[in-house]
């Protein structure tokens, strides 16, 4: 499946300033059923945000799906305007009290000609359980991460995007502009290239 096409045809944020980092997977399907049924196992692994983790295949990042107040959720799909919880080994910011934080920014089932699929964005944001609001996370306030999930019989792909990444300088303490000096730099974009791939594996694998 021709990634350029599937990007035109959802809202993934335009790139315009820093990196862009992108991991896809591929897997072509035998027959209609297996398709259609390789495609709900996708989407439902999408939406398991929970258990992102499970499914990479060696240490990861822990995801949590908060609601907008910032308490966990369990058994719910994620929603326009809930967080990701993350927790990422090593030190973290003093305004995410022990964690990054992303808001969902777009969420929804799609189909769009011969494509159909699901996708989540996301953009750092502040922590919705504290005080302040500064940008928790180590990539800035206009960076960008969508997950998605896209059939086009007979094949299935599953691809992460990341779009203007930039290092995030809104900080609460100098700490944690160093603290996101090293994690925002070209260390951490290959580390989360390598995370991405693994997710894009496990979203689509047999």
């Amino acid at each position: 499946m021709e990634q350029r096409i599937i990007l035109e045809q959802l809202p993934v944020p335009e790139q315009y300033k820093g990196r862009e980092i992108i991991a896809e997977q591929h897997r072509a399907c035998h027959g209609r059923e297996q398709y259609e049924q390789a495609l709900r196992a996708a989407i439902d692994r999408l939406k398991d945000v929970n258990n992102w983790h499970k499914i990479t295949g060696m240490k990861f990042a822990r995801f949590n799906l908060m609601d907008a107040s910032g308490e966990h959720i369990m058994h719910v799909e994620p929603q326009v305007g809930m967080h990701f919880r993350v927790n990422i080994s090593g030190p973290a910011t003093s305004s995410g009290e022990g964690y990054d934080w992303v808001k969902i920014v777009q969420a929804e089932d799609f189909k769009e000609g011969d494509y159909e699929g699901s996708y989540i964005t996301v953009q750092p944001s502040d922590n919705p359980t504290a005080s302040d609001n500064h940008t928790a996370h180590f990539y800035d306030a206009a960076s960008s991460s969508t997950f998605m999930v896209v059939g086009k019989y007979p094949e299935l792909s599953a691809l992460v995007i990341d779009r203007n990444v930039s290092v995030n300088k809104d900080n609460e303490s100098l700490g944690d502009d160093v603290r996101n000096a090293l994690f925002g730099g070209a260390g951490m974009v290959a580390f989360s290239k390598m995370q991405w791939q693994m997710l894009s594996d496990g979203l689509v694998a047999e």
